[in-house]
Order: structure tokens, then C-alpha cells, then sequence
């Protein structure tokens, strides 16, 4: 039996930490987060066809560029001029147009009233960005200049297929 453990650990690929990884097929490891959340979206209901399909994502392309731009590549940097030509080069524009597609979705969410996995997507990463744990981003930048954005995050809160989520399964403190 010990020997079958040993074999098991050598075939089992290893990640690192930092790459988001998960199952959802039985036995295999796939990576990258965007590509996990289109999967359990199809299987959900949550990732819509058709020209909704593009709209959310481009959402999740935002998104993502939003995060990948966040930490600077160069070390050392000076982050406090680094968040500052971040702030005005990549996040305000990416939040404005934000602002336009929700509006054009004439909806509570990202692309209408009907909950996608951009609206998920978007919940994490604005969440992140009102936290007050990145240094030298404005916290409030969300709720003050960008109404949209926060009360569809707000409103992504409140629907009852992510009320019912944290209800069982509470952020960890």
C-alpha cells in the first residue's frame, strides 16, 4: 500500500501556489481562474451564448487586465507612482467603460438582470479594489466616481444565488 501512495504522489502534477487551480472533471487539474470560471459557468447557467456571451467576456477581459496590471513586474519600483499611473492609465478607463456597458444593459448587473459569471467576476475584483488593503488605491475611488459599478456590485451582493452561497459557505474573517 505504501508503494501505491508513492506512485500516486509521482503521477500527481505539481502547481505552484500562486496558479489557480481546480477539478472539475473527474481526476484532472486544470489552471488559469478565467478558464475554470467559463467552465462552471456553462455548467451553472451563469455563461450565456450568442452576442451576451462576447459582452460578458469582454467584462471578464477587463477584469483580468485589471489584475495583471495591478503589481508591478519591475523590482524594485516606487508603487506609490506605480498605483498612481495605474489608477489613471488602466483602472479609471477600464471602470469607465464599466460604467457604459451596465448602462447599456439597462439592468442592475453587469449586462442586464440576468446573473453571469462577469457579475461574479466583477463582485471579487471590485471588492478587492474598496477594501483598503492595496496600498496607495483609493478605496472610495468605486463608490465616488463610479455609481454603476458600485451598486451592481451591491446588487450582485443581494441576488439570491450569491446570498444563498455566503449564507452557506461565510467568508472567512
Amino acid at each position: 500500500r505504501e508503494r501505491e501512495r508513492e506512485s500516486e504522489q509521482r503521477e500527481k502534477p505539481t502547481y505552484h501556489s500562486s496558479i489557480p487551480a481546480g477539478k472539475p472533471a473527474a481526476g484532472e487539474m486544470y489552471t488559469q481562474s478565467t478558464a475554470i470560471l467559463r467552465f462552471f459557468g456553462r455548467k451553472s447557467g451563469l455563461y450565456p451564448s450568442g452576442d451576451d456571451q462576447l459582452k460578458v467576456d469582454e467584462i471578464i477581459e477587463v477584469l483580468h487586465d485589471l489584475i495583471y496590471n495591478l503589481f508591478p513586474m519591475e523590482n524594485p519600483v516606487d508603487v506609490k507612482a506605480y498605483r498612481a499611473k495605474f489608477t489613471e492609465k488602466k483602472l479609471r478607463p477600464a471602470l469607465q467603460l464599466l460604467e457604459k456597458r451596465i448602462e447599456a444593459g439597462h439592468g442592475k448587473l453587469c449586462i442586464g438582470d440576468e446573473l453571469t459569471i462577469a457579475d461574479l467576476f466583477l463582485m471579487v475584483v471590485t471588492q478587492m479594489f474598496m477594501s483598503g488593503q492595496l496600498d496607495h488605491i483609493d478605496k472610495d475611488l468605486i463608490a465616488n466616481e463610479f455609481p454603476l459599478v458600485f451598486a451592481a456590485t451591491q446588487n450582485i451582493k443581494k441576488h439570491a444565488r450569491v446570498a444563498s452561497y455566503y449564507k452557506q459557505h461565510p467568508p472567512k474573517a
